[in-house]
């Protein structure tokens, strides 16, 4: 069996992995268990911006929590210009993760960072929820 180097296995020139922005509070931000910001928003009834971002960024985390069991109806994941995800996730749980993640049961799976280049928007619609909290992890790159 041959060997592959990666950028031969992933296509492209290489260039290695993004660069991190200068963010000079994000060491202490993460020993004080703030690198993570969570938001309230109200996605009752209507497609509601959760994240919206501008810019080169790596996407490590977001969850929602707070929401009602099985009430999230729509959720929109949209990098770049394309629409990545569009969908009713049928069942969720009062809190989840979307982007990054640990699993916690076997019907949990592994999520990978996204890094966007340009801009990045998640939107939520739920049945009647009108407290949902979205909790993300984000760090732009250069």
């Amino acid at each position: 069996m041959a060997t592959k180097t990666l950028s031969q296995v992933i296509g492209g020139g290489g260039g290695g992995l993004p660069k991190l922005a200068v963010d000079t509070d994000y060491p202490k931000d993460k020993l004080d268990g703030n690198a993570q910001l969570g938001v309230s928003f109200n996605p009752s009834g209507t497609l509601t911006t959760a994240l919206d971002l501008t810019g080169k960024f790596i996407i490590i985390a977001i969850s929602l929590s707070s929401v009602l069991a099985n009430n999230i109806a729509q959720i929109k994941l949209t990098v770049d210009g394309v629409v990545v995800w569009d969908v009713d996730p049928l069942t969720n749980a009062t809190a989840e993760f979307y982007i990054g993640g640990i699993p916690q049961s076997g019907n949990d799976g592994w999520s990978e960072a996204v890094i966007c280049e340009s801009s990045f928007k998640f939107e939520v619609k739920t049945d009647s929820d009108s407290a949902v909290t979205l909790n993300y992890l984000v760090r732009p790159i250069l």
